[in-house]
């Protein structure tokens, strides 16, 4: 993603907005980057939203269920954002893997930081829903919404 010429460019604008001089351009390039941010927390959050449904988890009993996946989707941009950034100048940063036992168990395994990141926010959003089905025709409704999601990662 780093590599990415659409990904530059909106980086580049982000860092530099601020140091525009008030008025038209500065208004218009930072209402471009927010609608941006928006469109693309937006598209996590229903894939998010998705892919929570697919394993049988849900919001966290304790988060509004109608903004969890808005939340989510906005905090593992930033924390990707931050590594992607940072990579820039590291790349170690991103790749480097740790051996860890996490999340309560007491295995050991393979981490990276953005991977340990990820995994930590989507622990702190999702359990498991106990009203959850398996049956035949449930896992066929999971796997169409699978393909449906994934197809719909590649629309623009």
């Amino acid at each position: 993603m780093s590599t990415s010429p659409r990904w530059q460019t909106y980086l580049a604008l982000s860092a530099t907005v601020t140091g525009l001089p008030a008025g038209g351009v500065r208004d218009a390039a930072a209402a471009a980057i927010l609608d941006a941010e928006r469109r693309f927390a937006a598209r996590r959050a229903h894939v998010y939203g998705n892919l929570a449904t697919m394993i049988g988890y849900g919001p966290r009993g304790n988060l509004d269920p109608e903004i969890s996946f808005e939340l989510m989707a906005s905090a593992t941009g930033a924390l990707m954002t931050g590594y992607i950034v940072r990579s820039l100048a590291n790349p170690q940063i991103a790749t480097t893997k740790r051996h860890l036992a996490g999340f309560g168990s007491t295995t050991v395994r393979e981490w990276t930081a953005p991977g340990y990141g990820l995994t930590a926010i989507v622990d702190a959003f999702l359990e498991p829903h106990s009203d959850a089905v398996w049956t035949t025709d449930a896992i066929a409704q999971r796997r169409q919404l699978w393909e449906q999601t994934a197809a719909s990662l590649y629309e623009r």
